[in-house]
């Protein structure tokens, strides 16, 4: 038989041991998770972007407008950004808004778009590369 000490030792050796089980596992608990954190932040992302032009009904003379979008979790939000800045700029240079059409779609890339500003300038261009440099 047990003295009433050595049960009330028993019991709390048993709290005891069950308390570092307790934060064994929170401990652990918090290295997977951190762990899966780390993990997702290092898979590649898909930076989903969109070159939209406009040009005027008699070409490049008649005006040119273009956005473009990207860094985008899905085209479609990508060329609904692009879309919609592509007509503020047409309207501004007076070509027809509805004249803004998806020219390229592109993924983890860089754009560039080159033109002549002066008036009657025919020379349009565009690119894309995997750094601003290389676009």
């Amino acid at each position: 038989m047990r003295a009433h000490g050595d049960l009330r030792g028993d019991v709390q050796g048993d709290l005891r041991a069950s308390r570092a089980r307790g934060t064994r596992s929170r401990a652990a608990t918090a290295v997977v998770i951190a762990t899966l954190a780390i993990l997702a932040g290092s898979l590649p992302a898909e930076a989903e972007g969109v070159l939209v032009t406009a040009i005027g009904l008699r070409g490049r003379s008649d005006g040119f407008a273009y956005a473009w979008s990207a860094n985008h979790s899905s085209a479609r939000s990508a060329t609904e950004a692009a879309l919609a800045e592509c007509r503020k700029q047409a309207e501004r240079v007076r070509v027809p808004t509805s004249a803004c059409t998806v020219t390229l779609n592109f993924t983890d890339q860089c754009v560039s778009v080159v033109f002549d500003p002066k008036s009657g300038a025919a020379g349009i261009g565009w690119a894309t590369g995997p750094d601003r440099v290389s676009a």
